[in-house]
């Protein structure tokens, strides 16, 4: 058993199973500096950053300091000059200042991947290893916790990204598309993006710097059928995924909005947007024609036009059924004949909004046919 001689006047004793024997003013100490106190599982984002705290009175103590190791973590080859090893030492340090553990995720990668470069497949975890020593003769005592990096999530700007898995709606007659990832704060020079589409490759969708890009012949060459893609873009560093999302586009044939009839058998639209109506009769229109009525959602009044000037509606005398689109003017004695062009929004269940009118032309009618 280790021992030493010191002089106390007053002091704390710290460890387990402190020897001593009085000795007038000298006093004999062995033992083992008190436990570390430290999380056992700390996972963490690529790109983050944390500090985490060594509790008790051991970071105070000028006497002890402290190593950090990564001897249970087997060390292999990142790149040709850099290995596991050496990324870790740069990553897990210990502040003397803050007496806290620093742990910088950028310079690591996410556990469990493996490089499309060398091969190489990182460790489940990293298992750190934080010993404490003392110079006044106590045995160091040591703890190991283990470190997750999981991957950071890309955010796509074109979709709602609190969605688990987003959708992207569009009409194979917008042409091109184009889809932003946006650019993480971690983002450096040497890393690289990557496209994976579940299901069968298609050349018409690729990843160009940070733009997902699908071009006019992707989807249905007839463009009558929907058709969805599940995307899943990453971001590569030395091989390794640090980032990546998985979203989907779907592409949508012609949708068709209009007052008026439509006949899907044939193709044929007749469309019937310019209605008559007595003066100051209660009128409802047909529903208008919304194909393919799966897509369905919703129906709202935008803006109201009484021969090509702006009308307020005070009185809500026209309006609309949210439901059917039904367009709907209650009987009164306020609204003057003249031509009254109602613009109506439908809206989808994919989120896309569709526009059109229905001008209805009100006249006088004879007071046999008027009736208060």
């Amino acid at each position: 058993m280790n021992t030493f001689y010191r002089k106390l006047c007053k002091g704390l004793l710290l460890g387990l199973g402190v020897l001593i024997s009085s000795c007038e003013d000298e006093e004999i100490i062995s033992g083992y500096l008190a436990p570390l106190d430290m999380e056992q599982q700390v996972n963490l984002v690529y790109g983050t950053q944390a500090e985490l705290d060594l509790a008790g009175e051991l970071t105070k103590d000028q006497h002890v300091s402290f190593e950090i190791t990564f001897e249970e973590t087997e060390d292999l080859k990142i790149t040709d000059d850099v290995t596991l090893r050496d990324v870790l030492e740069r990553s897990v340090t210990f502040n003397s200042g803050s007496g806290k553990i620093e742990i910088d995720t950028k310079n690591l990668y996410p556990n469990a991947m493996q490089s499309e470069i060398s091969g190489a497949i990182l460790p489940g975890t990293y298992q750190v290893t934080v010993s404490a020593h003392s110079s006044e003769g106590f045995k160091p005592v040591q703890q190991t916790f283990s470190l997750k990096v999981l991957p950071a999530k890309l955010e796509i700007e074109e979709v709602d990204n609190t969605e688990a898995i987003p959708y992207a709606y569009a009409l194979y007659d917008q042409g091109e598309l184009n889809y932003s990832l946006k650019v993480p704060d971690f983002f450096t020079s040497d890393m690289s993006w990557e496209l994976h589409m579940n299901g069968w490759p298609d050349p018409n969708i690729t990843v160009r710097d940070h733009r997902i890009i699908v071009r006019e012949g992707a989807g249905d060459e007839e463009k009558k059928t929907e058709w969805t893609y599940d995307l899943i873009p990453s971001l590569k560093k030395d091989g390794f995924t640090v980032a990546s999302r998985q979203f989907r586009v779907v592409l949508l044939p012609e949708m068709k909005f209009f007052y008026g009839a439509y006949y899907s058998e044939y193709d044929l639209s007749v469309t019937l947007n310019q209605l008559y109506i007595g003066l100051y009769d209660a009128f409802e229109s047909n529903p208008p024609v919304f194909y393919p009525e799966k897509y369905k959602q919703s129906f709202e009044i935008l803006a109201i036009e009484k021969d090509g000037a702006a009308f307020g509606n005070e009185d809500n005398i026209i309006g609309i059924n949210e439901e059917t689109g039904l367009v709907t003017v209650a009987h009164n004695h306020v609204l003057e004949q003249g031509r009254y062009k109602i613009r109506v929004q439908a809206n989808s269940v994919t989120g896309l909004v569709f526009e059109t009118e229905l001008t209805l032309i009100m006249e006088s009618v004879s007071e046999d046919d008027h009736h208060h």
